[in-house]
């Protein structure tokens, strides 16, 4: 089976620490070009992830890019000692697409309680039908 689609690289802490070395426009410029050719956008939604401004920009970006979007609560996963975590805010829930809420357009899941091993692919396309619907998105 052929992918039609290019593989991103995956991104250590290391470099995430460089990237943030060289500042904000590094760091918004790094976001656009991991955006450049994408047309969904998934948030993994954590305890924290509302309070990561970077985690804002990028839903920014992928709303004037056009992008489908979809969260995913994350927080019912387990870490290597069996722990699960608090949920955390919706960050979709701050921003809108003209007059809609943001948060009421793009489907949200939890990848433990929704099977998002097995939905994921269904999840994307979920996203993409339901921003295909909206006027900005269109075109």
């Amino acid at each position: 089976m052929t992918s039609n689609y290019n593989r991103t690289p995956f991104l250590d802490h290391a470099d995430w620490e460089s990237i943030k070395r060289r500042g904000d426009s590094a760091i918004r410029s790094w976001i656009d070009d991991q955006l450049i050719g994408s047309t969904v956008t998934c948030v993994l939604v954590g305890r924290e992830t509302d309070t990561r401004k970077w985690v804002h920009y990028e839903i920014e970006q992928s709303i004037v890019r056009k992008n489908a979007i979809l969260g995913v609560y994350v927080h019912n996963m387990k870490d290597f000692n069996g722990n699960t975590d608090f949920p955390g805010f919706n960050p979709l829930a701050k921003h809108k697409v003209g007059y809609r809420d943001l948060d009421m357009i793009a489907p949200i899941y939890d990848w433990e309680l929704n099977d998002g091993y097995r939905n994921f692919g269904n999840w994307i396309e979920e996203a993409v039908t339901r921003f295909k619907q909206i006027d900005h998105f269109r075109g």
